[in-house]
């Protein structure tokens, strides 16, 4: 009997910029066109997200260390509140003093991931936001 498979993976080669994606893009449903969202670390992982649109948003929020526990909780239930769906995200305490966290949302709901920054910026805790559209 064969175990399930969690993942699928091939072994590519990156030419000129470009990755030979087929095999885990045919399993995972990603047609030839479509775009995919790119989100690399320091590690050198990079993580494939297909979009619905051609854009994305990314979302990065600076908390203070004290208060991030309750600030991502409050954080996520507003995320929640504005009927935003996360494509990716991430969160480091890189420092003494602070937090990091980093979220990706799907372009076309800039109007209420605008709505979420100027609800971060008016919290205590939250010292730093800065967003960006990401597309073609």
């Amino acid at each position: 009997m064969m175990l399930k498979h969690l993942t699928t993976s091939v072994v590519s080669r990156l030419q000129d910029g470009n990755l030979d994606l087929r095999g885990v893009a045919d399993a995972v449903g990603i047609k030839s066109g479509s775009h995919v969202l790119l989100v690399g670390n320091r590690s050198g992982t990079i993580r494939i997200i297909p979009l619905e649109s051609g854009s994305a948003i990314e979302l990065r929020v600076e908390f203070s260390l004290t208060a991030f526990p309750e600030s991502a909780r409050k954080v996520l239930a507003k995320v929640k509140q504005f009927g935003l769906s996360i494509l990716h995200s991430t969160g480091f305490c890189p420092v003494e003093d602070c937090c990091i966290w980093e979220a990706f949302f799907e372009g076309p709901h800039e109007s209420r991931v605008d709505e979420l920054v100027a609800w971060l910026n008016e919290q205590d805790a939250v010292m730093n936001v800065e967003h960006n559209r990401l597309g073609m």
